[in-house]
């Protein structure tokens, strides 16, 4: 759009207001008389002409008109300026507007450090916040496995079950606990395998003591070297080794779990999660229970040995509880 068509489009909205006192004070005396004529339909420079805009209207007078009504006016005296002018010719006074952004606001204040409770001992943490979550995360075998490491008679709780939780947060403190239980291990001659197994259930609580906030960071336990034993060779019971052994059981429960193990060849957490209604005698039966692998469940015939002793004994509970 050119600068002609421009005007024209200005001087057709300033024809739509009512008065001229909105906007004559933004204009310097000598034009203020040009305003009347402007809004009429008849404008002249002379005010008592009444010929057509054409014939008055030329481009010099639209140029110098827009100069001064698209003009810039000191804030400080109002004077009249060019829109590219960054001072007042006038006074002096700066026009230029600031346009970098606001400095950036300060960081948030660091948060307060963690407080830890350090003052439970370990027996206290392992029986009341860590037992049942261990329980519910960990297989059956595997809890209570380490719930015997914990509490047996010569468990961690017997030889370090006293050590307070703040010594475990010292920098050597878990480690320098842990060393006094290998000490009283090694005087009872536990192998190198059953030391590495309880440490693994010593790491598992201290991770938990970490996690829950009760220690500022995870102490680090030197590692056990295990050797693998020299692979013996296998050599079955006999018949006759068989029936001796039976003999020898303490108790009826101990000569029928005997007889199921090694007549099946179960593992001995499989003899243990067996129950009456897995055994069905009439097809010489029984169902494992899977405790180690979700494979390992299934059903697999009975020796004579392992169904006579096992008929055995339920004929004696049965007897036992008329």
């Amino acid at each position: 759009m050119s600068m002609y068509h421009a005007i024209l489009v200005t001087l057709l909205l300033f024809s739509l207001v009512p008065t001229t006192k909105q906007f004559t004070h933004l204009l310097p005396t000598s034009q203020v008389r040009l305003v009347p004529n402007f809004l009429s339909p008849t404008f002249t420079t002379s005010g008592t002409s009444s010929a057509p805009i054409s014939a008055r209207y030329t481009r010099s007078s639209i140029r110098s008109l827009s100069t001064t009504l698209f003009a810039n006016f000191c804030h400080n005296c109002g004077s009249s300026l060019q829109p590219s002018s960054k001072f007042c010719s006038s006074c002096g006074t700066s026009l230029s507007t600031d346009s970098s952004p606001p400095p950036p606001l300060p960081p948030p204040p660091p948060p307060p450090p963690p407080t830890f409770d350090l003052s439970q001992t370990l027996e206290a943490f392992i029986t009341e916040d860590f037992i049942d979550h261990r329980r519910q995360t960990v297989s059956f075998n595997t809890f209570r496995t380490e719930s015997g490491f914990w509490f047996d008679q010569h468990g961690m709780l017997a030889t370090i079950g006293a050590t307070l939780l703040s010594s475990l947060a010292s920098p050597s403190g878990a480690a320098l606990a842990f060393e006094s239980h290998l000490l009283s291990m090694h005087s009872r001659e536990n192998s190198p395998r059953t030391q590495a197994l309880h440490r693994s259930a010593y790491l598992a609580a201290l991770k938990h003591m970490h996690y829950t906030s009760k220690l500022p960071t995870l102490p680090e336990i030197r590692p056990i070297r295990v050797r693998r034993a020299d692979q013996l060779p296998i050599t079955p019971f006999t018949a006759n080794e068989v029936e001796r052994l039976l003999s020898f059981s303490s108790s009826p429960l101990h000569r029928a779990l005997f007889a199921l193990t090694v007549g099946v060849g179960l593992r001995p957490s499989e003899s243990l999660a067996a129950r009456w209604e897995d055994f069905d005698f009439e097809k010489s039966v029984v169902k494992i229970r899977g405790t180690k692998t979700s494979s390992s469940a299934a059903s697999i015939p009975l020796t004579a040995l392992a169904q006579r002793e096992m008929m055995a004994y339920q004929k004696l509970l049965q007897v036992s509880h008329k």
